[in-house]
């Protein structure tokens, strides 16, 4: 009986083990993490049927791949020295099986996906396809070195060489992953950047933007997890693209709570967006103070509410109205507010003990706002109004003011006779308008508090 061929076996064999082991190797003697996930559209059939197929998927790595190659290439030498070739050849395939089963069906699975024209959330990363490719490689090597044969005259095949050099390809890119510097954001390091955000960020000269840059990006997790431990270089790479665009794809790597303190480091490592971005706000800050003080003149224009009777105090502002109400609250509102619902029974002004609110025709607009303090009540005004609606108030503070959204416009306190109850009348006009474009300020109300008992929702017009 004539030797069997070894030769080439044993070559392929020994490639394939080194592939298995250098990544094995490689991951041991990283500081940096890599991390790639791929999402899909739950309607996909291809990730529908990876999902049905999950309990068959192979942990290759626990064992290390290294130890699955060395198993199979045991059972096949011992087979096929016995002179058992078939069944050989048999557990040198289930081996390749193994190795290769999770890029198989990952690939065929994306591929019907892709056929069907079905989209991902996601693309599927080039350094996933890769990590599959290299898998297939390795198992390529194994089916093609189970092939023995009786020796008849021991040559390396052009398909051989051919695969060697497709493994070299495919190796140098896994084995360049090596981990680069990794700063660590040490408190020491980091403090005088003020990386949690909480104010007086400091500066930094041209020296050290980079080190605040990674400061703020490492203690703040302001990139996606799978960034985490990533080298300084691999981070201001992404800081200098992020610097460049914010749009599409930088947001593949921003961290879903990243997005404010991300500004923030950016604008550390490169000064030129920092100028671009204060330019922007000093536009946008221009650009709002001409909008508010349209809105006062606006105000101003209009005719003056003369009183009937004195009042204690009088005053006329142009609120903003954020979320659709004009609102007072004695004390800090939580998270509900039964005034706002009380004023929806008559679509005007509601109240509760301590909250006023007052409904605007909409949402982010100023309206002009006259309110009056009185020791008595004043006459009912209903002329020129297109709604008046009156409702008791309890004051528990005796401090009663309208809000302004934006901070601006202080009222006066409208209890004039300090804690206890009110009757509080409201006028409006003008809601078509401030629903017409450039309807801000057009809306206008009338305030009028003055003490009284009755609790009564009374619509005076509507």
């Amino acid at each position: 009986m004539r030797p069997l061929r070894w030769r080439v076996s044993l070559a392929l064999w020994g490639a394939a083990f080194v592939l298995a082991l250098t990544p094995w190797v490689v991951s041991l003697f990283a500081t940096e993490t890599y991390g790639v996930f791929l999402y899909e559209a739950y309607s996909c059939p291809g990730f529908e049927l990876r999902s049905g197929l999950s309990f068959l998927t192979v942990d290759v790595w626990t064992p290390p791949a290294p130890a699955v190659v060395a198993v199979g290439f045991a059972a096949w030498a011992l087979l096929a020295r016995k002179g058992h070739l078939r069944w050989a050849r048999v557990a040198g395939r289930a081996t390749a099986v193994v190795l290769s089963w999770n890029a198989v069906l990952a690939l065929g699975t994306k591929a019907l996906d892709v056929a069907v024209g079905c989209s991902t959330s996601e693309p599927f990363g080039a350094e996933l396809v890769r990590s599959y490719l290299y898998d297939l490689v390795v198992a390529a090597l194994i089916v093609l070195a189970v092939r023995t044969r009786r020796a008849v005259r021991p040559r390396w095949s052009t398909y051989v060489r051919v695969l060697l050099a497709l493994v070299l390809v495919l190796l140098i890119p896994r084995t360049d992953a090596a981990p680069g510097k990794v700063t660590e954001a040490s408190p020491e390091l980091c403090e005088r950047w003020d990386t949690m955000g909480y104010g007086d960020e400091k500066t930094p000269d041209d020296a050290h933007r980079e080190q605040a840059y990674l400061c703020v990006v490492r203690q703040e997790g302001v990139l996606q997890a799978k960034y985490f431990g990533t080298s300084d270089d691999r981070l201001l790479a992404i800081g200098r693209r992020l610097c460049r665009d914010r749009s599409g794809a930088a947001q593949d790597v921003v961290g879903e709570l990243g997005e404010r303190r991300l500004n923030a480091a950016l604008r550390y490592l490169c000064p030129d967006l920092a100028r671009r971005q204060d330019a922007a706000e000093e536009r946008a800050r221009a650009e709002n103070e001409r909008f508010i003080a349209t809105a006062r003149r606006r105000c101003d224009r209009l005719p003056r509410h003369r009183p009937r009777i004195p009042a204690v105090r009088a005053a006329r502002a142009a609120l903003w109205s954020e979320s659709g109400t004009l609102y007072a609250s004695e004390e800090e509102p939580g998270e509900d507010f039964p005034a706002l619902d009380d004023a929806f029974t008559n679509h005007l002004v509601g109240s509760a003990p301590g909250q006023l609110a007052i409904l605007t025709a909409d949402e982010a607009m100023h309206v002009c706002v006259t309110v009056e303090a009185y020791r008595r009540r004043p006459p009912v005004e209903l002329k020129g109004w297109e709604q008046v609606v009156e409702v008791g108030y309890r004051s528990a503070t005796g401090d009663l003011r309208l809000i302004d959204d934006d901070g601006g416009d202080d009222l006066p306190d409208l209890t004039a006779g300090g804690k206890g109850a009110y009757r509080v009348r409201v006028h409006m006009r003008g809601a078509d308008a401030a629903m017409a474009e450039d309807g801000d300020a057009r809306q206008e109300f009338l305030v009028m508090v003055y003490p009284g008992t009755s609790t009564r929702q009374v619509v005076l017009r509507k």
